[in-house]
């Protein structure tokens, strides 16, 4: 299967051609039922959730990030669902929870757009409360 990228004049995505082998009502409902294997457990929103406020101020700071790099808009809600998850399978505290947002911000990020935020755009944003190596662990 080849995949053809198509560059519109002055768009700065690239967008791949409709494919109708991955653009059925298949492949949708098989989506959706992988999708209920990796949603938050309801042990993570009780035993490590205790906290909300901490989880809003990580989600805002991760909004202000993402709209001070200019990110697009699926960037923010795809970096909280990620954090989430994640918090969700380790059932444990990150050591910096403002890495793991900024390394949720990073692979969302790549996942949406053509041009990502950068490591040190993220430490900046974050006053240096980690380094760009940390992203990488």
């Amino acid at each position: 299967m080849q995949l053809l990228l198509i560059y519109k004049v002055g768009s700065p995505q690239l967008r791949a051609r409709w494919d109708p082998s991955v653009s059925g009502h298949r492949v949708i409902q098989r989506l959706l039922h992988l999708e209920g294997r990796y949603m938050p457990s309801m042990l993570y929103v009780t035993l490590i959730q205790r906290d909300p406020q901490r989880r809003e101020e990580i989600a805002k700071w991760a909004l202000e990030v993402c709209c001070d790099c200019g990110c697009d808009e699926a960037v923010f809600p795809l970096s909280v669902s990620l954090m989430d998850r994640y918090l969700s399978a380790y059932l444990s505290l990150p050591v910096s929870p403002f890495c793991l947002a900024a390394g949720c911000i990073l692979i969302a990020s790549k996942l949406t757009e053509c041009e990502t935020v950068t490591a040190d755009a993220l430490c900046t944003a974050a006053e240096f409360s980690f380094q760009p190596s940390d992203l990488r662990v």
